[in-house]
């Protein structure tokens, strides 16, 4: 296997520091009814606190290019390719913005319980707004791995479980903490993910909440990652 290969052991699972899998069938379905019902409440509060950002950072508007990721050849297997995505998870993608290309299409979807749109480019740049906000970001991938098909018919797809957890760099110290499963859709002719859509254990409406919500060290020094993953 040569060094700058996507690779992978376990074609059929990868699990993370916990090294457990969970079924996420009625988490989905608890999340997209939650997001059902507060649909026009999430689009609202998605847009005030966007407005809040950048009001914050002091710009109006997103550069066109966000962190990218080494560049790597694209993945040859799906066990390469749940490689990619492991990599990844080590470099915190979700709350870093960097992500290998290589795996995604240029076009992919991507969905969670307060946004949905189409491109790794405005993902990256959606990503870039919020990350100089983290204070101390935690990602911890539970389990990924391939589920399987219901129907010959059926698309192929991943899963992960992941946590985060990051205060914002806020007056009130804000903690965002989410507990999350992503299903990936692969487009096989392409060995690349088609789509990227996120449920959460809370709705929308309580994530966007916890950024307006002060912390209870609020007026402490932040603990280091390492601190939390303990407690």
């Amino acid at each position: 296997m040569s060094a700058n290969r996507c690779s992978c052991t376990h074609p059929s699972q990868v699990s993370g520091q916990y090294g457990t899998t969970r079924g996420s069938r009625s988490f989905r379905v608890r999340a997209a009814a939650a997001q059902t019902q507060d649909g026009p409440v999430v689009r609202l509060a998605v847009s005030a606190a966007t407005a809040t950002l950048r009001l914050l950072q002091g710009r109006k508007d997103i550069p066109d290019v966000a962190a990218e990721g080494p560049a790597q050849p694209r993945p040859g297997t799906i066990a390469e390719l749940m490689q990619c995505i492991e990599m990844d998870f080590e470099r915190g993608y979700i709350i870093t913005g960097i992500i290998g290309d290589e795996a995604y299409s240029p076009g992919c979807f991507f969905g969670d319980p307060t946004v949905s749109f189409s491109g790794l480019q405005k993902w990256k740049q959606n990503l870039q707004l919020l990350v100089p906000f983290l204070e101390e970001p935690m990602l911890d991938m539970r389990s990924l791995e391939q589920l399987p098909r219901q129907l010959p018919s059926d698309p192929l797809l991943l899963k992960s479980v992941w946590k985060l957890e990051t205060y914002l760099k806020f007056p009130w110290r804000p903690l965002i903490s989410v507990l999350g499963v992503t299903e990936y859709t692969v487009d096989e002719a392409e060995l690349q993910v088609s789509r990227h859509v996120e449920t959460w254990n809370i709705s929308g409406v309580q994530a966007i909440g916890q950024i307006f919500r002060p912390s209870d060290r609020s007026t402490l020094p932040f603990m280091s990652a390492a601190q939390r993953k303990t407690q």
